[in-house]
């Protein structure tokens, strides 16, 4: 199972090590994506994004913070790979230290986060 990270996040925080494959099949791995269940969609850093020769274009999915403001993002043709799982599709891209695993891809996996051992898991079922 794989732990909780500390680093930068106090408390710990579950996330996965991604691998990022571009259209040019370009490919970067070990990418953070913090496991945000209170997000609607996945989100991957610009730079990642620029380092596998995703193309962006203009998205018309807004981001809205808590405080209500909205922002448009770009958008990025890419597959996310962890485990044994491949994602494929348009991922909202903006300037970040770390992505965002959302629920457009958790809501289709059984994922256990598991506070007190600072672990998570997916299985299948």
């Amino acid at each position: 199972m794989p732990t909780y990270e500390a680093g930068d996040f106090e408390p710990p925080a579950p996330v996965v090590r991604a691998t990022i494959r571009g259209q040019n099949n370009k490919v970067l791995h070990g990418v953070p994506l913090l496991i945000d269940t209170g997000a609607d969609i996945s989100l991957i850093p610009l730079d990642v994004v620029d380092a596998v020769g995703g193309v962006t274009q203009p998205s018309e999915t807004p981001i809205q913070f808590l405080d209500g403001e909205q922002i448009n993002c770009l958008q990025s043709e890419l597959t996310v790979e962890f485990l044994m799982y491949r994602f494929r599709g348009a991922f909202l891209t903006a300037e970040c230290s770390y992505g965002i695993l959302g629920r457009n891809i958790l809501n289709l996996l059984h994922i256990n986060l598991d506070g007190p051992n600072l672990s998570w898991s997916v299985s299948h079922g």
